[in-house]
């Protein structure tokens, strides 16, 4: 895969993840409104299999994103160790080893939180 390819393929997937975080919201959204309604027990009549599978096939789309995007980093990494002499490769790997960065907004903490139910 050349750097063009990359770029591409990096940035589509970038886009997904922004558009999954749209989804996730207005799911949110759709569900709090389903939960809080008086015709609840409707809702989950005509449609309970939508409701409830929704979140989980959320999560599951996004980290399916989430190991693509990893997948990308990966090839580009073995790339750049083509470059980048063994030395200063290992300094970065040991910088990376040690930095841990928690993202908030990634994957639902649970289905349950999307459904309400915590």
């Amino acid at each position: 895969m050349d750097d063009n390819q990359s770029a591409l393929l990096r940035k589509y997937v970038s886009d997904s993840r922004v558009n999954m975080i749209e989804i996730k919201k207005m799911t949110q959204r759709a569900l709090d409104l389903i939960n809080k309604s008086v015709k609840k027990d409707h809702f989950y009549m005509i449609a309970g299999d939508v409701i409830d599978q929704l979140p989980e096939k959320i999560i599951e789309l996004e980290k399916n994103l989430m190991i693509t995007s990893s997948i990308l980093d990966k090839v580009d990494s073995d790339n750049v160790k083509t470059i980048i002499k063994p030395d200063e490769i290992t300094k970065v790997e040991e910088l990376v080893d040690n930095v841990r960065i928690n993202v908030p907004g990634t994957i639902v903490g649970s289905v349950e939180s999307m459904r309400g139910n915590v």
